[in-house]
């Protein structure tokens, strides 16, 4: 679904993912392998709830920017199937 790879010249990692037949390659902008394992794993996920259709990409967003950003794209996201308020009787 998605890998890691390393920049030699700058130290920093780099994410590859593709989605919706398209491929996308982004800087991580972090040398620390941990913070970048990390983020692979929350854009893989992102990435099964957008092929699930439990998560869906905004119409204006760009879909490499959305994924990565895990769902907290600034003009906003849905996921499906969830109410967003709290029962206010429990």
């Amino acid at each position: 679904m998605a890998s890691l790879e390393a920049d030699a010249a700058s130290e920093r990692f780099r994410i590859r993912f593709r989605y919706g037949g398209e491929s996308y390659k982004r800087s991580l902008k972090t040398t620390d392998r941990c913070e970048a394992n990390a983020i692979l794993g929350r854009v893989e996920e992102t990435i099964r709830l957008l092929e699930r259709g439990r998560l869906e990409i905004p119409p204006d967003a760009d879909p490499g920017v959305f994924i990565l950003s895990c769902e907290r794209q600034v003009c906003g996201w849905r996921q499906l199937g969830r109410n967003s308020r709290r029962n206010p009787s429990r």
